[in-house]
């Protein structure tokens, strides 16, 4: 989902826990194969990474283009 990614990006971690409330879809990928974990990861932000963990559905075992996963990318 394009709007939690851009939550995400923009560091709202009280958007992107109530989008997550929502039921937003945190594993879907870009065109690039990144997600939302991804990107939380790249920008070493533990509080949107614990917001993005609080949904049920997270996928941390999804990779992106470059074969990383969640975990490779953080720091």
């Amino acid at each position: 989902m394009e709007k939690l990614r851009k939550a995400v990006r923009k560091g709202a971690v009280e958007e992107v826990r109530g989008l997550v409330l929502e039921g937003a879809d945190v594993n879907a990928l870009d065109k690039r194969g990144v997600n939302a974990l991804h990107v939380a990861a790249e920008m070493n932000d533990l509080d949107l990474l614990d917001a993005l963990l609080e949904s049920p559905k997270a996928d941390v075992n999804i990779v992106d283009e470059e074969i990383l996963q969640f975990f490779d990318v953080v720091s």
